[in-house]
């Protein structure tokens, strides 16, 4: 049977009950006692969302992290989105001057006698 939540107009009490959708919907407040002040209240459905707590949701956390900076590596308009667009582009325009700029180092290989 379904759980139906009523207030009383009267002095504000919230409470549940349980009864068929063919029964009567109650009229009198089980604070108060005044008559025909009650209302029911419509509630939306659960949605079966489990709360995590303690180690879980550390756990959960820790890999959400990691899949994000994951992301983030992979994806250069993600990075540009958390990052800011101008500040990514600013930064990359940096980066290639400064490989321009550098020396050549030529890697000499010794000969073996």
């Amino acid at each position: 049977m379904p759980v139906y939540e009523h207030i009383c107009d009267e002095c504000e009490h919230e409470w549940d009950d349980i009864y068929s959708w063919r029964d009567p919907i109650p009229t009198v407040c089980p604070e108060c006692g005044t008559e025909g002040k009650v209302r029911r209240l419509i509630s939306l459905p659960s949605n079966g969302v489990v709360q995590l707590q303690g180690h879980e949701l550390k756990a959960k956390l820790r890999a959400d992290a990691v899949k994000f900076k994951s992301d983030v590596r992979k994806d250069e308009n993600l990075l540009a989105n958390i990052v800011g667009e101008n500040k990514y582009h600013n930064n990359e325009l940096k980066r290639a001057e400064a490989q321009k700029e550098r020396p050549k180092i030529k890697k000499s290989r010794k000969k073996s006698a």
